[in-house]
């Protein structure tokens, strides 16, 4: 049977729009849940989201890379050296922003956070090409994050947050 003969039976036709049209559904249905998750964030972790402190779920995107660029004030999550699990944090500073110190203070691009600083980020003055500075939530523990880790590969972003509620 010809291509000509194919379309010229409505039966066929229909059965081959329907096949497509499915067909086109299912890859969207898979591409959104290969590429997103959905991650529940516990209330006092170290990215506290909502102000009653009560927990949350969140959208992430885990091909970063194939979507927007991360920028400051983002929430990735993200495996630091020694850590055996990937934690979220607060993208604070990108490569090339200028880091300095006010007193105690973390200042950012000349903007002075609330954070303390720590020792690996006070001898940083800027934040070198392909790196991050990432913070937790609670401003003065000096936990495990760039004030004690320093800027570390914008590589190491295994996904970004997207959608909270």
């Amino acid at each position: 049977m010809t291509a000509g003969g194919i379309l010229r039976n409505p039966m066929k036709v229909q059965k081959i729009v329907r096949l497509v049209v499915i067909s086109l559904v299912l890859a969207g249905i898979a591409y959104f849940f290969l590429r997103f998750s959905f991650r529940r964030l516990p209330a006092g972790g170290p990215v506290d989201v909502r102000p009653d402190k009560t927990s949350c779920m969140l959208v992430v995107d885990r091909f970063p890379s194939w979507g927007r660029e991360v920028v400051r004030g983002d929430i990735v999550y993200y495996r630091l050296p020694g850590e055996e699990a990937e934690r979220p944090f607060y993208v604070a500073a990108l490569a090339g922003d200028a880091l300095g110190v006010d007193g105690t203070r973390l200042v950012v691009a000349g903007v002075p956070l609330i954070y303390r600083t720590g020792p690996a980020l006070e001898p940083v003055a800027r934040v070198p090409d392909g790196h991050l500075v990432l913070l937790n939530q609670n401003p003065d523990f000096l936990g495990a994050d760039s004030r004690s880790a320093g800027p570390v590969p914008r590589g190491g972003v295994t996904a970004r947050v997207i959608a909270i509620w």
